[in-house]
């Protein structure tokens, strides 16, 4: 199968706000699962307390798996409010990479049948296709997956490539790599 090639500008507001797409997926992830952990622990309080209401013993299993989904949710939503600082100080350190580069910076990203290339003026990067976790699509923007999160992830939108070479690349990833949930 043949490869693909593409050399796209540096677009500054265009790349931060793919980062942003980025936050706001991870984002609504811990929310989701923020929001389960409540649930769970609601449902199964709510259980042992009906269960338990005309014994004597207040010691219950679901209770106790209520706890255990309870603190889990305490620590949950602490991570989630870390990660909020964790954001900002990324969002600053990108802005800071990103203001030394002029113009006419170029980035190329080559696809090919064994590995994913990218290079620009002050990287190169190769990448086998077993290294990445997968692909997603979230508002017209093209990310490949490769660590563990979407944060670490390479990001193509479809209106820096020509529309047509941006639908034969997604198809010429779906042969390569799963999708990422």
């Amino acid at each position: 199968m043949k490869s693909i090639r593409f050399t796209i500008p540096l677009d500054k507001n265009k790349y931060l706000d793919q980062h942003n797409i980025l936050f706001k997926s991870v984002f609504q992830q811990r929310v989701s699962q923020l929001k389960g952990f409540v649930i769970a622990t609601l449902i199964l309080l709510s259980l042992g307390i009906v269960v338990t209401f005309d014994k004597a013993s207040w010691f219950n299993p679901y209770i106790i798996i209520a706890i255990l989904f309870g603190s889990m949710s305490i620590v949950s939503f602490i991570r989630f409010m870390s990660r909020q600082s964790a954001k900002n100080q990324y969002f600053k350190l990108i802005q800071k990479n990103i203001e030394g580069l002029d113009d006419g910076f170029q980035c190329t990203y080559e696809f090919n049948e064994d590995s994913f290339k990218y290079h620009d003026e002050l990287k190169q990067i190769e990448l086998k296709w077993t290294l990445f976790k997968g692909f997603c699509l979230i508002e017209n923007v093209l990310i490949l997956v490769y660590g563990q999160s979407l944060l670490g992830s390479i990001i193509i939108s479809k209106d820096e490539v020509p529309e047509n070479d941006f639908k034969e690349l997604v198809e010429y990833i779906k042969v390569r790599l799963h999708p990422f949930n």
